[in-house]
């Protein structure tokens, strides 16, 4: 009877001290879930107040995904993106080769509906452009659409 009541108290000490680790665990995470909020919302924060005109808005979509809004991207940005940059050349190049080609394609409904398709990847491509050419005009001024 003694050994089984010896048993009993060791196997709630250790039932305890797992449970305790257990706590100190979650503790843990959710003192590091604090301080990666905290540092967004400073993030967000500093990129309000620098002088970056996007704006950023967090809106929960789910249990564990957070979406983004940004401020719509005027005409200005394309170019500063794909104009200046040299790595916006390169990947407005790139976008050009494999998206404009020819979009008519010889044919019946498939191949209809293949020029419909074509169209609808080089127009992308024609708006990046249509946007960096409205910025690149003398008599452009910039308006925000919101």
């Amino acid at each position: 009877m003694i050994y089984f009541l010896i048993v009993l108290v060791l196997i709630f000490a250790i039932a305890t001290v797992i449970c305790g680790l257990g706590w100190l665990e979650a503790h843990r995470a959710l003192e590091e879930e604090r301080l990666v909020n905290h540092r967004i919302k400073e993030d967000a924060q500093n990129v309000g107040t620098s002088n970056d005109t996007t704006s950023v808005s967090e809106v929960e979509t789910g249990h564990q995904i957070k979406r983004k809004f940004y401020r719509k991207p005027t005409a200005e940005t394309y170019r500063n993106v794909f104009d200046f940059d040299i790595n916006g050349q390169r990947i407005l190049e790139d976008l050009t080769n494999v998206f404009c080609r020819s979009t008519y394609v010889r044919g019946g409904q498939d191949a209809e509906r293949e020029s419909c398709y074509r169209a609808g990847q080089s127009s992308v491509v024609n708006h990046i452009l249509a946007k960096i050419n409205q910025a690149n005009d003398p008599n452009f001024k910039e308006q925000l659409d919101d």
